[in-house]
């Protein structure tokens, strides 16, 4: 595939190449017209120099693609669970003068706040007040300081030490499934990091389909992890794809909060987020999709059908672009608005041993 510019002349589309904003993007469009077509040019097309690319997704769309590029394809699911330990994926290295001059928490903030946020979802948000999250944020502090060697079982000896042993015994009670001696035990006791060992890492998510909360930890604990790695080496381009959008947010509890702030992390680490789902509406059906719509100053759109709660999104002209892009056997227009001002009219055009989708 490649892409061509209203004079016929063809063009490269690199997120990263944005003087202005973030790396983040929206794309979207109704399927078979060119979303998993034009995902795979963004991964093929990073800028150098390329860092890793991720894919999260159901239905093991890319898997060929991960096969064809020595990929690591990762299945998660209840029989053959993988280790996906926060506090073992965090970069704990820092300048000895950053460590001097700032406070523990201070440094790993957002890794604080990530890792509360899901031990949040371990416990079910209904079940807790600030009160109870601040108990949890001060064991998560106090685990971070063991580094690598930390698991939720630390947090929960930590929470068992604290001066509110009734309210922390509830608390430990809810997490227990999670470790040491729980039914999700492998998925975070360990250190194991192989899952992004590959410069391609595609994890695959519809085997927690019937686990809906489990699925919901491990989409949270996955994309910290790509957050972290991004930071691993910040001057390489690293790349993120969140598939089936709606499947796997429509009802994650999964907060705005968290997903504002790793993506506006990502773009101090040189990330790009990509979220994919089928219609812009999609974005509206909660807060955390939302977030990502708004954290995202790309938005790629191909051919939509049955809009309906555009008037947020898109104003009159754009709303009319849209709905006016072309569809043929060998090509598919897409519409490009960069932040709140530019926007154009490109157009895919595909391989005919090329496969659209």
């Amino acid at each position: 595939m490649h892409i061509i510019n209203k004079h016929n002349v063809k063009i490269d589309l690199n997120l990263f190449c944005n003087t202005c904003g973030d790396y983040n993007a929206v794309l979207a469009s109704k399927s078979g017209i060119g979303k998993t077509t034009l995902v795979e040019y963004l991964i093929r097309n990073q800028l150098e120099p390329v860092g890793k690319a991720f894919i999260i997704e159901e239905g093991c769309c890319y898997k060929n693609l991960c096969d064809e590029l020595s990929g690591n394809h990762v299945e998660f699911n209840l029989l053959a669970p993988v280790c996906i330990n926060p506090f073992a994926f965090i970069n704990w290295t820092h300048n000895e003068e950053y460590m001097s001059l700032m406070e523990f928490e201070d440094l790993f903030s957002h890794e604080i706040f990530a890792i509360t946020e899901i031990l949040v979802l371990m416990i079910g948000r209904k079940k807790l007040d600030q009160h109870d999250i601040q108990m949890l944020e001060m064991a998560v502090i106090k685990s971070a300081k063991q580094q690598r060697k930390a698991t939720i079982t630390t947090v929960v000896e930590y929470l068992l030490s604290s001066d509110n042993i009734s309210q922390a015994s509830k608390m430990v009670e809810w997490l227990q499934p999670f470790t040491s001696t729980g039914e999700y035990s492998a998925f975070f006791e360990g250190d194991d990091t192989q899952i992004i060992k590959n410069q391609l890492n595609v994890f695959e998510l519809e085997g927690l389909g019937n686990s809906p909360q489990l699925r919901d930890i491990v989409l949270c604990t996955l994309i910290f992890i790509v957050n972290e790695v991004m930071g691993f080496e910040p001057r390489k381009y690293n790349i993120c794809i969140i598939e089936e959008l709606y499947s796997l947010f429509g009802a994650s509890n999964i907060s705005s909060q968290f997903i504002q702030d790793s993506f506006r992390l990502a773009r101090l680490t040189n990330g790009s987020f990509i979220s994919v789902t089928q219609s812009i509406d999609d974005y509206s059906r909660n807060e955390a999709m939302d977030s990502m719509y708004t954290n995202s100053t790309w938005k790629l759109l191909l051919r939509h059908e049955n809009l309906i709660e555009l008037s947020e999104r898109l104003d009159v002209d754009k709303l009319q672009m849209l709905q006016s892009l072309n569809v043929q056997r060998n090509f598919s227009d897409l519409m490009v608005i960069h932040g709140n001002v530019d926007t154009d009219r490109l157009t895919l055009v595909f391989n005919s041993d090329s496969k659209r989708a």
